[in-house]
């Protein structure tokens, strides 16, 4: 489930965002998962720091989240 580049911007199957710095889509049965700015898959194995921010980030309200969708 990874985002995929087009001319316009960016694919994918699940919403990325961008919160606290970090880039990652987020799907509601799968998680979170790193990405570059780019919007590419990242090949660094996310830390400890990653799953904090994303658990700090879905624990706002949907209206709130939506802010940082990109």
């Amino acid at each position: 489930m990874s985002c995929i580049r087009i001319p316009n911007g960016i694919m994918s199957v699940a919403d990325c965002y961008r919160y606290k710095g970090v880039t990652f889509e987020w799907h509601y049965f799968c998680g979170p998962m790193l990405l570059r700015k780019d919007g590419e898959p990242s090949k660094q194995t996310p830390g400890q720091r990653f799953y904090e921010i994303t658990a700090e980030w879905h624990k706002l309200p949907n209206e709130e989240r939506e802010k940082f969708r990109i």
